[in-house]
Order: structure tokens, then C-alpha cells, then sequence
């Protein structure tokens, strides 16, 4: 399944990435020679077919003339709807089209009559999957004859598709008895949407059998593509087909990804801070990537009563100043405004309650979406260099710790402390950075820091992602560029190249390995001070996202858990593991049960390898305190006393790594609660459960092992997760809900109990730990019910109620699988984006269909006992809604 060796992946598709390598074919093999104890390399045909095939095309996308070039750029809407067209990590995708259709025109491509609204003409043609609110039809329609012989290169697919999806044209996405293929066209640029993967259209087949073959109507749209364009481009993190059925990488002519894209030249417009994901789209969908920057970042801020609370305290510390008879009531001002803001879990610790105030304001948020071809403006800059530099980084300390040891500070401490001096740090910092950019000298003391921002700042001006494609179109070599967090890797700039990952053998590096300690023991003593002593079992989740970024933060955490760390005499091709002495561990040995997505199998077989030799290695020391060793002999015997043989049981009593099943790389959790399909909250814990089912290990790859796996989820006590980049917190991205969520239900079904839960974020200068109930109101504080958040996301027309209404989805998921969404925050939504008429028009004006989304899902959180709306809330909420359907029905 994974299609080649791991010395031959890290060899022949990681290192050649590096220098730009593309489609990773495999054209040869080795085969015993009969009789002897040597091996011949032998052909594999179709393969060669394939590259030549692709060759072939490429060549001729480079010898057209561009004028008589026709393109493809697909942008997705899935989930399918009205309100989610175009959707992509942090990118206005239709500004970013109309970005390329005008460079396209400058060079010399036909490209029709540019408009200055694409979204309104999507809605207008109903270029939509799934479509509510209207049946018109503009594209091609595709009649059974033609569909014949655009399948007719593939009988097999054809017959998978008709086994599970019925004969021609099946129902997802027909019109008038016919496969629609819906496009906009622009002179010879088609401007059209990624097929539904049928998932919501018909649920029931993908909650019981994910690797299921493409519907009707997607393969048309493939092959035809294949047919009639010269070359395709995927706009925006992500699509599905990447995800389609087939082997990991060195794909097939089996796999649906090969047979789909056949030998169509393709680019894809990814994010250069998601390596895991986007090294799937170059393997798996033979895709050279032109990657796309993420927006800037800057603190969050104080709004609303968070700015009273703020104004409280300097009214405070200068009544300790100035007229001491005036604090007590102050004090006792800020206590009362504290615990209406829902903060009474401080019990009206001032310290406590300036320190969160603080550490609010400071939290870096995304501002806004990119806008692909678009370079940031002055004020982006400075906002984006001064957050880059809150960081020490190597030998360069940090802008902000430099200026506060200069005072006869330690910086540090007032990190931990969350002292609100750090917001006066902040502000001489980005002034003197502001000043460095106009061209004013830095003092002595800052010539390295001022130097780095320079080299920072050149690139992000150099705005390459527009020359990339258009170098990519004409068939030149599209260099290479590291894809990695921006603010912890600002190399990544300029954006524009063909994304690799950070090498596999190089992680954990030690620096990871030491966070990733501090990780496991932040957790260990959050646990420990609530329940009085250590876990004996514990819950990680890894995902290959984070890996690539953090270089190993999780796998450090893990090794902790369990007292082993890396023979420092071994090199990154033979990696060892060794236990730590019993009497240097400053906690016993604890049980690890690791739950990996697909990325992580992929990108890092060594890894998966290495953590299964750390978890023998511990479970083997028969010591006292030793829950690793505990575990695996309670698990052997139970396994033997089931009718186990005692070598296969022996075998499985080691095994703590579960995962999708290969070829698969997430669950069908989300797909649930997007469709809204479930009732029990029972039935999402059971179906991730059966997805996440799959054991991992240096001699074991996906096996399915019910059985062993409901053994380890009914003992975890504390489930931990890292969050470790300032684009997503828990409430911005659907898979905290899908595995951190999804692995505690698993865990509540299977144990009678919730487990902890706890969330480390690492992208902030200084590692914390908090609660998933802590963590999920701060992001909804600092993001979702934030001003400065919510504006700079409606300044993009279509996609910033789009990107609303996605989080509000995301903490119904939340709600569901944690149980940790409190009602102030159901409260807050309705109140901040539907009782609010000026937001409300806003959000209406920006996209109807994203808003009428919002109050539905407002609706479900009501019905499902979330949000738990008075009656004249509720009342109010039916009275939009029905405004909605009234607006959206009548098409106005």
C-alpha cells in the first residue's frame, strides 16, 4: 500500500522534493533472478507509459502559444452548498482568480471579458454543488455516449462506480438526465468547481465504508478536463482528489488519482504552511505546487468589555499611586466585571485576572485572507515582522526580550508571569521595527535583529506567486521552497515555489525533543494537581501538520510519558531508543495510546517505527511503577484468556499506534456534523472509534484491531493535544473536533467517563498548557466574537461570512465530542452575529447564503440542548430564519 520502501521514500521522493522534484512515478523495480541469489531491475510498462504520457503534455503546454492554451482553475466548495463556494485555508480564492485571469491577459492568454465580481456570477449560473435554491444550468452537459468514451480507458473504474453509485447518470449533480459539468468560461480559461465527494449528497455510504470509488459525476469531470484542457489548476488548500482511493505515493494506474488526471499537466495553488497536506497533493495527484503566503498576524487586541476590564487596572494602579482610598472599590469593580465576563473560574484573583487580560491581548491572530498574487501593505508588515520578532531564534534574542533586559528585566519570568509590562515591550518593539523599515539605523545591540528583518522583509516584497504559476504554464522549473510556519520560518519566503517538506530523518531534533518534555510534564502536573496523582494511561494525538512544523514537539512528549529518549551515539538513518534510569525520571512511566492521521503515516514512516521501539523498550522494564509494562502484561493475559495464541497476544500487548486504515486520512466524523446527521452524541465517538481502528508499527502497517483498540481507549484517563501555530486554535479548524474531540468520545464510550483533556499551545513564546474548556473560550474571545478578527475577515467579499459560519459549525463538533463549549459562548454568538441588526446586514451583504448558515446552525445548537435560548430568543432566531428562506426562495 505504501508503494515503496522507507528507504527508498526518504531517498527518492523526500530529498529529490527538495531540489524541486516532481510526480514521483515509479518506473522500474527489482525482481529475483530465478536460481540465483542476484535481482534485475525490470520495467514496469504502464508506468513508463504514464511518465511519457505526462511528458508529452508538458511539452506541449510549453510549445502552445498561450493565446491557444486552455485552463482549468478549479476551486472547491465542499462542503457542498451555496454559502461554501471556493472555500480555502486563508485565501480569497475569487480575488485571487481575478488575480490570475488579469496576469494571464498580460500574458497573452485569451481570457474573455474580466469581471470584478466572480463569486455573483457563481451564484448567479448556479455554479454550485448541491444546489438549494436553484436548478439553472451553465457548462457542458455530458450524454451517456459522451460519458462512454471518456471512461472508456477505464472499465474497471467504471464498474466500481456503478457498483456502488448505479448506472449512468447517477443522481449527485445531473441535469435534464445528464452529468452536469458547471464552469464559467473566459475566453479559454473554464473557471468551474471540483465535484462533491458524494459524501453528503449520500452519507450512509461513506459513515460505513470511506474508500469507496468516485461518483459518476466526478470522473466525468476529470476526464473531460483531461480531454479538453491543456492544463488544470487547483486553487487553494484543498480538494479531494488527492484523497481519492489508491496507494500512499508511487501511485498506480489503479489508483483513482492516476486514472482521474490521466496526463493533464497540474499546478496547485497550496499553503506554504502545511506541509503534511500539501506533500499528499504533490504525490498522490501528481501536482507541482505553487505555494500561496498565509495573511499576516497581529495580537488580538482589547474590545468591549475586555477594554473596560484594561482601563479598570490602569485606574487601579494609578489609584496605588495617587489616592489609596480609592482601591478597595476599584478591586472590587474589576472582580464584579471579571465574573460577568464569565472569568469567575479566578475566583477574583487580581493577579490572575490582569494576566489573562493580558495574555488575551498579546494572542496572535491571522488578520484577514490572502489574496493570491497580493503582497502585503506597509501596515501588514510591520504587524507581521513585529510578531516574528516576539521570537528568539537561535543566536538573534527576540526585539521585545532585548529591550525589557535592557530595563533589568527577566523576560522570561514576566512570560510566565503574564505581566503587563509585555504589552509595553510589544509597543517600543514595533516601533523601532516601523523605524528600521524606513530606513532608520538600530543601536548597537539590535544590528542582528534589524539585519534578519531586512532579509525577512526583502522576500516578502519579492512577490513571486504570480510569477510561479505563470513560469509553471509555460513549462519552466518551478523552485523550490520549505513549507513551514511563517512566523517560526520566515525562510519560507517568498512564496511562489514548489513546496517541500522539512527533512523526516532530522526529526525530533533536540530542541523539539526539549519542548515536547516541558509539554508532558506541563500536562502531568495539570493532571496531578486535579486528581491528586499521575495518570497511568494517557492519549496523544499526532498529526503530521504539526510534526513537520513543531520537527517532532509530540514525539518528545511521547518519549517522556514513557522515561526513554535517543542513544545521542546514533545517527538520523539508524535512530536508537534507550530507556532513562528509573532514578532520573521525575514521574513514573505512564502509558501512551497514539492516535496518528493519515499525514503522519505518510510523511513519516521513521517516526512510526521509532515510537514503537519506545513503547517496547518501556513496556519490557519489569520495574515498579511501570503502567507501560503493567499494561502490556494485563493486556497479553486478557488477550490469551480470549483464545489468543500467547505469541500473537505477547505481540499485540506492545501495539499503542492506531490510525485510518492506508490510503484513508481523517474520519467520517466530520462529514456527521456537517450533515448534521446523528443524534446521540454516542454514535460520533462510535464511528471515529471504527475509523481510527487501524494499528501502526515497525512490522505492522494498518491492520484492523477492534478489539485491542477498545482495550486501550477504555483506560486512557487524560487525552493531550498540541496546538502550535497562531492560523488555528482549537475553534478554527474542524480536525480538533474530528481527532481531539472524536478521541474522547471514543474514550467516554469506551470508559464510562470522560478523560481530560488538554491542549498545549506552542506558538506563543513560552509553552502553556490549559484546559480544552479554556482552551475553546479563548480562541472564541480572541477570534470569533473579536472586532478586529470579524472585520478584517468581512473585508473579503463572500468568503468572510463563509469563514464565520465554518466556525460556528465547528463548535457545534465541539460541543458534541467535548462537552466543553460553555453556554456564555452560544450565548455570545447569537448575540454578537444575529441579535445585532448592523452585523446582521453585514453578514447578509457579504453572503446570504454563509449567514442564513449561521442561524441554522444556531438553530441545531438550540436543539440539540447546546445553546439554551429563552423564548424570546428562540422566537427571534425563527423569525431570521424564516426571513432567510423567504429572501433565498424568492431569489432575490
Amino acid at each position: 500500500q505504501n508503494g515503496i520502501s522507507p528507504v527508498d521514500y526518504l531517498a527518492n521522493i523526500v530529498l529529490p522534493e527538495t531540489d524541486g522534484g516532481i510526480e514521483p512515478l515509479l518506473l522500474c523495480a527489482t525482481e529475483e533472478i530465478a536460481g540465483s541469489e542476484f535481482e534485475a531491475v525490470v520495467p514496469i510498462n504502464d508506468r513508463i507509459v504514464r511518465c511519457a504520457g505526462r511528458i508529452r503534455r508538458m511539452m506541449k503546454l510549453k510549445k502552445t502559444d498561450n493565446s491557444r492554451k486552455k485552463l482549468a482553475l478549479v476551486v472547491y466548495n465542499y462542503p457542498p452548498g451555496d454559502h461554501n463556494l471556493a472555500n480555502a485555508a486563508y485565501l480569497d480564492s475569487f480575488e485571487s482568480i481575478r488575480n490570475i485571469l488579469i496576469r494571464l491577459d498580460k500574458e497573452g492568454y485569451n481570457v474573455g471579458e474580466i469581471p470584478e465580481n466572480i463569486s455573483e456570477l457563481f451564484l448567479e449560473n448556479n455554479i454550485v454543488n448541491s444546489p438549494k435554491w436553484s436548478s439553472r444550468h451553465c457548462g457542458a452537459l455530458i450524454d451517456k455516449d459522451e460519458y462512454e468514451n471518456l471512461l472508456s480507458s477505464c472499465p474497471e473504474l467504471k464498474k466500481d462506480i456503478e457498483g456502488i453509485w448505479g448506472t449512468y447518470p447517477g443522481a449527485v449533480n445531473t441535469y435534464d438526465g445528464k452529468i452536469r459539468i458547471p464552469y464559467l468560461r473566459f475566453g479559454n480559461i473554464y473557471v468551474t468547481l471540483q465535484p462533491s465527494r458524494g459524501c453528503h449528497e449520500d452519507p450512509q455510504k461513506f459513515y460505513h465504508d470511506k474508500s469507496i470509488p468516485p461518483h459518476h459525476q466526478y470522473a466525468a469531470f476529470y476526464r473531460w478536463l483531461e480531454k479538453n484542457m491543456d492544463a488544470v489548476i487547483h486553487i487553494g488548500t484543498h480538494g479531494t482528489l488527492e484523497f481519492m482511493r489508491g496507494k500512499e505515493m508511487t501511485i498506480s494506474k489503479n489508483c483513482d488519482m492516476d486514472i482521474l488526471i490521466g496526463d493533464l499537466p497540474h499546478f496547485y495553488i497550496y499553503q506554504v504552511g502545511n506541509p503534511s497536506e500539501a506533500m499528499t497533493a504533490k504525490r498522490r495527484s501528481l501536482a507541482t505546487l505553487i505555494g500561496y503566503s498565509t495573511p499576516s498576524a497581529d495580537g488580538a487586541g482589547l474590545y468591549g468589555e475586555y477594554l473596560a476590564l484594561r482601563e479598570l487596572f490602569d485606574e487601579l494602579h494609578e489609584a496605588r499611586l495617587m489616592n489609596s482610598q480609592r482601591v478597595p472599590s476599584i478591586e472590587e469593580e474589576i472582580r464584579q466585571k471579571a465574573e460577568e465576563n464569565n472569568w469567575a473560574d479566578l475566583k477574583g484573583d487580581l493577579e490572575a485576572i490582569e494576566g489573562r487580560l493580558t495574555d488575551l491581548q498579546r494572542s496572535l491572530i491571522p488578520i484577514g485572507l490572502h489574496t493570491f498574487g497580493n503582497t502585503m501593505e506597509e501596515k501588514e508588515r510591520i504587524d507581521f515582522l513585529a510578531s516574528v520578532m516576539r521570537f528568539d531564534r537561535g543566536g538573534i534574542k527576540s526585539v521585545n526580550r532585548v529591550l525589557a533586559e535592557q530595563d533589568g528585566f527577566d523576560y522570561t519570568k514576566m512570560l510566565e508571569q503574564k505581566s503587563p509590562k509585555l504589552i509595553e515591550y510589544d509597543l517600543k518593539a514595533r516601533e523601532l521595527i516601523s523605524a528600521w523599515i524606513r530606513g532608520e539605523e538600530a543601536p548597537p545591540e539590535l544590528k542582528d535583529q534589524k539585519a534578519f528583518i531586512t532579509g525577512v522583509l526583502k522576500n516578502i516584497e519579492s512577490d513571486f506567486e504570480l510569477d510561479g504559476l505563470i513560469n509553471a504554464l509555460s513549462g519552466g522549473y518551478a523552485g523550490s521552497g520549505l513549507a513551514a510556519d511563517v512566523l517560526k520560518n520566515p525562510e519560507v519566503f517568498p512564496s511562489g515555489r514548489n513546496l517541500y517538506q522539512f527533512n523526516p530523518l532530522s526529526i525530533p531534533t533536540a530542541s523539539a525533543l526539549e519542548r515536547g518534555r516541558t509539554i508532558a510534564l506541563n500536562t502531568l502536573k495539570q493532571y496531578r494537581g486535579k486528581n491528586g496523582e499521575y495518570p497511568k494511561s494517557v492519549g496523544v494525538v499526532l498529526w503530521g501538520f504539526e510534526t513537520a512544523k513543531t520537527c517532532g514537539e509530540t514525539v518528545g512528549q511521547v518519549m517522556e510519558y514513557l522515561g526513554v529518549r535517543i542513544k545521542s551515539e546514533t545517527g538520523s538513518w539508524f535512530t536508537q531508543i534507550e530507556p532513562v534510569p528509573r532514578e532520573e525520571l521525575t514521574h513514573p512511566r505512564i502509558d501512551v495510546t497514539i492516535q496518528i492521521c493519515g499525514f503522519f503515516r505518510d510523511m513519516f514512516p521513521n517516526l512510526v517505527a521509532l515510537l514503537d521501539d519506545a513503547v517496547r523498550i518501556a513496556a519490557k522494564l519489569d520495574e515498579p511503577d511501570n503502567a507501560v509494562y503493567d499494561k502490556a502484561v494485563s493486556i497479553c493475559s486478557l488477550l490469551i484468556s480470549e483464545g489468543i495464541d500467547k505469541k500473537s497476544a505477547e505481540e499485540m500487548s506492545f501495539i499503542r499506534i492506531f490510525g485510518p486504515r492506508e490510503s484513508e486520512y481523517g474520519t467520517s466524523l466530520t462529514t456527521m456534523i456537517e450533515n448534521a446527521a446523528w443524534q446521540d452524541e454516542r454514535e460520533l465517538g462510535e464511528s471515529y472509534e471504527r475509523d481510527m481502528s487501524y494499528a501502526y508499527g515497525r512490522n505492522i502497517s494498518g491492520a484492523e484491531n477492534r478489539r485491542l483498540n477498545k482495550i486501550l481507549l477504555s483506560q486512557v484517563e487524560m487525552i493531550s493535544q498540541v496546538q502550535d501555530t497562531y492560523e488555528y486554535d482549537v475553534t478554527d479548524l474542524d480536525h480538533y473536533y474530528e481527532f481531539f474531540g472524536g478521541f474522547s468520545k471514543a474514550v467516554e464510550n469506551n470508559r464510562g467517563e470522560k478523560p481530560q483533556m488538554l491542549a498545549t499551545n506552542t506558538a506563543s513564546e513560552i509553552i502553556r498548557t490549559e484546559d480544552i474548556s479554556d482552551a475553546i473560550s479563548r480562541g472564541a474571545v480572541s477570534r470569533t466574537f473579536n472586532p478586529k478578527w470579524i472585520n478584517a475577515m468581512l473585508e473579503h467579499d463572500y468568503h468572510g461570512a463563509q469563514k464565520i459560519a465554518d466556525r460556528i459549525q465547528y463548535q457545534i463538533g465541539l460541543s458534541a465530542t467535548t462537552g466543553s463549549v460553555e453556554q456564555w459562548v452560544w450565548e455570545k454568538t447569537a448575540q454578537t452575529f444575529l441579535f445585532d441588526d448592523e452585523m446582521l446586514r453585514k453578514l447578509r451583504e457579504n453572503n446570504v447564503h454563509a449567514a442564513n448558515e449561521i442561524a441554522m446552525r444556531l438553530y441545531e445548537a438550540k436543539q440539540r440542548g447546546y445553546w439554551k435560548a429563552s423564548a424570546e430568543e428562540a422566537e427571534k432566531l425563527m423569525r431570521i430564519l424564516m426571513e432567510f428562506e423567504e429572501h433565498l426562495e424568492g431569489g432575490s
